[in-house]
Parts: C-alpha cells; structure tokens; sequence
C-alpha cells in the first residue's frame, strides 16, 4: 500500500508538470471571417479548434487526418484565424516540389488577400525571389518552399521569425539524423505543425 501511495503521488506530479490538455470546446464556433470563397465542413471546424488549442497552449502537433479530409483548409482555416487576431505571420510552409502548386491554388481561393512567396526554382531564381521577400518583410503573410531548397538555404530561412512553421507530408522529417529534420528542428517558429496521412 506504501508502494502504491509513492506511485500515486508521483503520478500526480508528473501530470501536474504536463500541458493542460487541448480542449476542442473552445476556440472558434464558426469559420474565421478571413476565410474566402468556401464553407468549411463540422469535422475542419473542429481540426481548426483542436489547431488554435495548440497555438493557445504553446504547443506543436501533428494533424493526421487520412487523405482527401481538407488538412489543407484547416491549416489555411488556422492562418485566417490568426489574420483575425493581427497575427499575420509570417509563416512558412515547407511541402515536397509535387505540392507546391496545390498550396498555391488553395491559398489563392481560401486567403485571397494574403501576400505569399513561392521559393523554389533556378538559383537567379530563387535569389530574385528572396531579395523581394527580404524587401516586403513587413507585409509577407506566407512563404511555400520545398523540401529541397530549404535544407539548401537554411541560413535565409534562419534569419525569419515564422509565426507557424507547417510541414507537409512530415513523415518524411521522421528520421532525426537526416538533414531536412535537423534543418527543419533548427529553424526558428513559435509554432511547429505537421501534417502526415
């Protein structure tokens, strides 16, 4: 009985040092207003109050909802909600090269007043692209790169306070040893999101 008391208590002590639990009753009822052109269905509603649970609390997570649930509006859903609150980033997306004009189509439909970068390409390419980012710093609400060229240009990327910091199709960051983890770790966002599934 003595031995279940100390492992009572030292339960109770370690749960009392964890994160209070993210609760999907608060947050956002409805859609945030800066979200254009769409109705998000119940279920983004509620990935979108479990995503501003985890801003509220600090925290990083991965949303792994299977394939073809709108991952990606709930992310843009959670950029809008930000934008409400005047937090508008910035915020960067890193995807692998066969997303990127995905993110582009949808930030364009769901968030049409958002100023957001693609950085990718030849190298003049992305140089011209990253002098114009560096120019507008103050107005840049989204920036969509790859995998690729941010393990490339990891110091650029250094050098940004992102607001969120989303990963798609993480499952490929699972490797701790491998160089797009460790770029990925080592960059500098408050907020850290995954998406996988």
């Amino acid at each position: 009985e003595r031995r279940l008391n100390e492992i009572l208590e030292t339960t109770d002590r370690v749960l009392d040092g964890l994160p209070v639990p993210v609760s999907q009753d608060r947050g956002p009822q409805v859609q945030p207003s800066s979200l254009k052109n769409g109705v998000m269905m119940p279920y983004q509603l509620d990935g979108l109050r479990w995503l501003v649970g985890l801003i509220e609390n600090d925290s990083s997570g991965i949303l792994a909802d299977d394939m073809g649930l709108g991952k990606t509006v709930q992310i843009l859903s959670l950029l809008a909600f930000l934008s409400d609150r005047n937090e508008n980033g910035p915020h960067l997306i890193v995807v692998p090269t066969s997303l990127v004009a995905h993110w582009v189509i949808e930030i364009k439909r769901w968030l049409p007043h958002f100023k957001y970068f693609v950085l990718k390409g030849t190298p003049s390419q992305r140089r011209a692209i990253a002098q114009e980012m560096s120019r507008c710093a103050n107005s840049v609400n989204v920036v969509i790169s790859t995998y690729e060229v941010v393990t490339l240009h990891k110091e650029f990327f250094a050098c940004w306070s992102w607001q969120c910091l989303i990963v798609d199709e993480a499952h490929r960051v699972k490797n701790f040893k491998s160089r797009l983890s460790k770029t990925c770790r080592a960059l500098p966002g408050r907020h850290r999101i995954m998406l996988t599934g």
